[in-house]
């Protein structure tokens, strides 16, 4: 008697155990992570002179770049190990015939050099730029994220001042306009080489083969 009740409580103990081993099934959760901005999110953050991934904006007093630059590398010279050759962050100037380039790691910022609040009126990104990254976006990315742009076209030798080569290669030119802010997508053989932000109240000299390489030779360390 006892034996057979061991050998149903047996039985239950089993049938509950696949009972539950039916029952305990993983779900994986469908996760898509997506950092495609929308064309609002772009044209209120360059209207407002920024671009998204860079730090300082159009309007923004040269000096005030100088001052927050030469502050960060004071205090890592300060640090016990620091190394001349290794600075975290490093800038350069170099002034052209009519825009003056504040350069450090991969984003440009131009001031024309008639103004005399220097502000910048140019910033040309060559790393991440509203969560397009150079070398790996295209221009269905940017046309997917951003619609058609208002105007598309090969541009000039001199209208990549902001570059330091303009070899005779497959360059094209998307450009959004937002009010007073220009907006360029720089394009090499189909893929992003440049993002380029221009407020047109404080500088609308593309084209002008004054502001071609002159702008950025003979760079300087500061």
């Amino acid at each position: 008697m006892k034996k057979g009740i061991c050998l149903l409580l047996c039985a239950l103990l089993l049938c509950s155990f696949a009972g539950c081993g039916k029952n305990e099934t993983v779900e994986t959760p469908d996760v898509t992570i997506s950092t495609v901005i929308s064309k609002s999110e772009v044209q209120e953050s360059a209207a407002r002179g920024e671009i998204i991934g860079v730090q300082f904006q159009t309007g923004t007093q040269a000096g005030t770049i100088y001052d927050y630059f030469d502050a960060v590398i004071e205090q890592q010279r300060e640090t016990t190990d620091y190394i001349a050759e290794e600075d975290e962050l490093h800038y350069t100037v170099n002034e052209g015939q009519t825009l003056t380039m504040i350069q450090s790691r991969d984003v440009k910022y131009f001031y024309p050099n008639a103004d005399e609040d220097r502000k910048i009126a140019v910033i040309a990104a060559f790393g991440d730029a509203y969560h397009f990254t150079v070398g790996n976006a295209y221009e269905d990315n940017i046309t997917a994220a951003l619609g058609e742009p208002d105007q598309r076209d090969i541009p000039a030798q001199s209208d990549l001042f902001y570059l330091y080569q303009t070899p005779d290669t497959n360059y094209s030119r998307l450009t959004y306009l937002f009010g007073d802010m220009r907006l360029d997508f720089i394009l090499q053989s189909d893929a992003l080489c440049a993002v380029v932000l221009t407020d047109t109240r404080l500088y609308d000299g593309l084209g002008n083969s004054e502001t071609s390489t002159a702008a950025v030779s003979d760079s300087t360390d500061a």
